[in-house]
C-alpha cells in the first residue's frame, strides 16, 4: 500500500433518491477512513443507471473495507464513482 492509498470501511449505503439533474435514481454512500490522509466522513454519489455502478453493487455492504478510490474533490470529501475498486 502507497502512502496515500485511500482505504475505507462502508459506514451507511443511503436509499435511492430521485435525481434533480435527470430522470433517474442515486444513492450516498459514507465511509470511515481506515487508511489515508483524510479526516472526515468521505461519500461517493451513485447512480444506478451509470455504467460504474456495477463495479460498486457488490461491495456496498456496510464494513466492507474497500480500496482502488480516487478523489474527485478531496476538499468537499467527495470519491470518484469511476475509481476502480475492488475489495481489500
Amino acid at each position: 500500500m502507497t502512502e496515500k492509498e485511500l482505504v475505507l470501511e462502508v459506514k451507511w449505503i443511503g436509499p435511492f433518491q430521485k435525481s434533480k439533474k435527470n430522470k433517474g435514481y442515486f444513492r450516498i454512500v459514507t465511509f470511515n477512513v481506515v487508511a489515508g490522509d483524510y479526516e472526515k466522513q468521505p461519500r461517493v454519489y451513485l447512480d444506478n443507471e451509470n455504467r460504474n455502478y456495477k463495479n460498486w453493487e457488490t461491495l456496498l455492504v456496510e464494513e466492507n473495507i474497500i480500496t482502488g478510490l480516487i478523489w474527485k474533490d478531496k476538499t468537499g470529501g467527495i470519491i470518484d464513482a469511476d475509481s476502480p475498486v475492488h475489495l481489500v
